[in-house]
């Protein structure tokens, strides 16, 4: 009797149930659904802020560029990212600007007086918004230029 039940043992299958298999697959899923949206959060916070790091830079460019004197010109040569921006100084010093722009940054305007003292610089990078302005970073599109400002 031993000996039957022993060799009927030995004969069983061994593997996981369907239940086991379910319950493995029901665990997977609710971690996916966990993590999937967490990753989406994070990509969209890097695209931010990838926009903000380059509106920032342009903007310090133009900023150091007016401090050289007034500014009376600026202009924008190429498509981006593949751009420069010419400011001219009322010495007539020209000064190009090669924008330090991340994958998937485009820049869209920028318009500086002729002080230096409003400016705004607007970065786009996956339909992320980040605009730099003497008042400070923003989420928004720049305003109307102000007449006598320079730039588009």
């Amino acid at each position: 009797m031993m000996a039957r039940i022993h060799q009927a043992m030995a004969k069983k299958d061994k593997g996981f149930t369907l239940i086991e298999l379910l319950v493995v697959i029901i665990i997977i899923g609710i971690l996916a659904a966990i993590a999937i949206p967490v990753y989406l959060n994070q990509r969209n916070k890097a695209y931010t802020a990838s926009a903000q790091s380059d509106a920032t830079a342009i903007s310090t460019d133009l900023i150091s560029s007016a401090s050289q004197g007034s500014v009376t010109a600026l202009a924008f040569t190429g498509t981006s990212p593949a751009y420069t921006a010419t400011t001219i100084t009322a010495g007539g010093l020209a000064e190009t600007i090669t924008p330090r722009l991340s994958a998937g940054s485009t820049f869209n305007a920028a318009w500086i007086t002729a002080d230096g003292s409003q400016y705004c610089v607007q970065v786009t990078n996956n339909s992320r918004i980040a605009s730099v302005t003497n008042t400070g970073l923003t989420a928004v599109a720049c305003g109307a230029k102000p007449t006598g400002a320079f730039g588009s």
